[in-house]
């Protein structure tokens, strides 16, 4: 009521509604991993949580995708099986194999940072809103400590509810399963607001691999502790996020170069002009121009180790120079033996493969020469470019390095060039940079799986369940499960659930389970009741946050239970709740007598009780046919 002092019409407002209990976001992932940078502007931001909504702010924020480097290498042995507890032993690889014969494979040398594809696929899935934290760029190595404390900076976020980190399946066993464990410890004990999504790390093996069976030692490694505020999934994916044509020879190290040359010749038969572009590879970066200083009176040194700086196939040794005249420089071209005299300069090929470049202070003092750099096995000639020849006043003999920089638009198409012409003339090309795809295109699902419950949550509800949903960009799990093998996943006597990803005739590739780890618990078993409760818990949390501080008394216990119920009834009609009716549903439960007792309101608690009866999906459906006799 206004103050009223003066004579007049005061309005007075009340509100005609209670407060509202309004649902919260249910599908916001927080990723965790290296990107190639982390900077809004000139703020960085690695170490801190960044929401983002698309791949377009992600490549903003954090740049693009690592370049992977791989070597040639004979195919290895398989190794020897080791106990299946021995965790020092019995550590599998965390990449598959990428063989190109049947004798060799490639090795990935660079570290096999794996967010930015996990991202694309998120997003490919369905996936929204997100937060990224990054550990580090792409010159980091792996450190669990660093995901763990990345970890405990998402304490100071309210949105986030799932969690996601696909680089454990990166980490050695002992240190994935100490990130592993302090992510359910995040969701389930520190915030008890969020839920995890847990990677098998070899999971692209079956479960009778020599080197162990991958869900054996997830279990044996994941602890009892937290376990319906997970889950996970098996096997891993193959998918299309990476195609053929986003790899080259570039993405072969140089020590290896020689050997793809070989592996490319055998598979021509011989064929001359093919040979010639496959010989390319590798060749020095020299395209585009430079300029070389020569002292006035004076004379400058160029060495094979200057002009092939860029070079990864040969050694300063195994080249050597021919310099031929442009019709630029004054004078004529005279060539006697080794030795070319050019109209005031003049050029020798020293013993050690050295080009010197004098300069008679009486000539003129500017010309143009096109370099030719061969490789002595006489493979090819590798590449040339224009050499620029200058006279200056006396001045010390330049950096030669710092002059030999090659253009890098011209080096681009240069190679590009080279690339598009092996694609159309050399079949094993195009199956190596294929291969290399393939390798890079076997992920772990847990990302994937982040955007599905994403998509299933906006179009259906969190209280459905995430599973019989097709994933998108994947052609098949990397292990072809059946019925029978997947009953060990779904119940174990672990009671440690792990959710089937199954491949079925004509319906792609599906997400079959919806588990958590507790598969034990009768009331935590399934995903959807588990997020559910959360959801249900952190809207009703923050809505009766605004009663803080009101009396303690039968008009606010009153107020609180209409809110609540309103609340609930909504979650019930759109089919988040079981019953025929609101009342066998839920109940809201405040007041003195009935969930306080006097002490409670003289000590100023005010207690509500809230039971919900959720949803639980139709994991086994049971059809009973028989017989009955003819009626006419």
């Amino acid at each position: 009521m206004p103050h009223m002092k003066t004579p007049g019409v005061y309005i007075v407002e009340k509100n005609a509604f209670p407060n509202s209990v309004v649902e919260v976001a249910t599908a916001v992932p927080a990723f965790i991993g290296h990107t190639q940078t982390a900077m809004n502007g000139t703020k960085p931001l690695q170490d801190t949580p960044w929401r983002i909504s698309s791949m377009a702010e992600f490549h903003r924020f954090f740049g693009f995708a690592p370049m992977p480097l791989f070597d040639i290498k004979p195919t290895a042995a398989p190794p020897d099986p080791s106990p299946l507890g021995d965790a020092g032993k019995n550590n599998a690889p965390a990449l598959p194999r990428i063989p190109v014969t049947s004798a060799q494979e490639l090795i990935q040398t660079t570290p096999a940072y794996c967010l930015y594809t996990a991202m694309r696929h998120f997003f490919q899935n369905g996936g929204g809103p997100c937060y990224v934290t990054s550990v580090g760029d792409y010159d980091d190595p792996f450190d669990a400590a660093k995901m763990i404390a990345a970890i405990t900076s998402l304490e100071k976020e309210p949105e986030p509810t799932l969690l996601v980190i696909p680089e454990t399946t990166r980490l050695p066993r002992a240190d994935a399963t100490k990130v592993q464990q302090a992510m359910l410890a995040h969701c389930g004990e520190e915030m008890r607001n969020r839920f995890a999504i847990l990677d098998i790390s070899s999971g692209y093996l079956p479960r009778t691999s020599p080197l162990g069976d991958p869900v054996a030692m997830f279990r044996k490694d994941i602890g009892v502790n937290w376990l319906d505020y997970g889950a996970a999934y098996y096997p891993w994916l193959n998918t299309t996020i990476w195609q053929d044509r986003d790899f080259t020879f570039d993405n072969i190290n140089a020590d290896s170069h020689a050997e793809l040359r070989k592996l490319l010749s055998v598979a021509v038969s011989n064929d001359v002009a093919i040979t010639a572009e496959i010989n390319k590879i590798g060749a020095p970066d020299l395209s585009g121009d430079f300029t070389i200083n020569v002292p006035l009176g004076g004379h400058t040194i160029l060495t094979p180790a200057d002009i092939s700086a860029t070079d990864d196939t040969s050694t300063a040794a195994d080249l050597r120079f021919e310099i031929l005249d442009t019709g630029q420089m004054p004078g004529a071209l005279v060539t006697t033996g080794t030795d070319t005299a050019l109209s005031g300069f003049t050029q020798q090929e020293l013993n050690d493969g050295a080009v010197s470049f004098a300069h008679d202070k009486d000539a003129a003092t500017t010309g143009q020469f096109e370099v030719i750099v061969t490789d002595k096995n006489g493979l090819a000639t590798l590449s040339r470019r224009v050499l620029v020849v200058a006279g200056d006043q006396a001045v010390p003999t330049p950096d030669m390095q710092g002059k030999l920089d090659s253009d890098a638009h011209d080096s681009g198409a240069r190679r590009q060039t080279l690339d598009k012409t092996l694609r159309a003339l050399c079949p094993a090309y195009a199956d190596i940079t294929r291969a290399i795809a393939t390798g890079m295109n076997t992920l772990p699902p847990g990302a994937a799986m982040a955007g599905i419950y994403t998509m299933v949550d906006t179009s259906r509800g969190v209280w459905k369940a995430p599973a019989n949903v097709s994933l998108s960009s994947v052609t098949s799990p990397t292990v072809a499960i059946n019925h029978d093998q997947q009953e060990n996943l779904n119940v174990s006597t672990t009671g440690k659930s792990i959710n089937a990803i199954r491949p079925f005739v004509g319906e792609g590739t599906l997400v079959w389970g919806a588990r958590t780890l507790d598969g034990n618990s009768l009331d935590w078993r399934y995903i959807p009741v588990r997020r559910t409760m959360i959801m249900i818990e952190e809207s009703i949390k923050l809505a009766v946050k605004a009663y803080a501080f009101e009396p303690n008394s039968a008009n606010t216990w009153v107020t609180i239970r209409a809110m609540i119920e309103n609340f609930l009834t909504g979650i019930w009609k759109q089919g988040g709740l079981a019953g025929a009716v609101p009342a066998d549903a839920f109940s809201v439960n405040v007041g003195l007598g009935d969930t306080m007792t006097p002490e409670d309101v003289l000590e100023g608690i005010l207690r509500i009780t809230v039971m919900a009866a959720l949803t639980r999906p139709a994991e086994f459906i049971v059809i009973t046919v028989s017989q009955q006799m003819q009626k006419s």
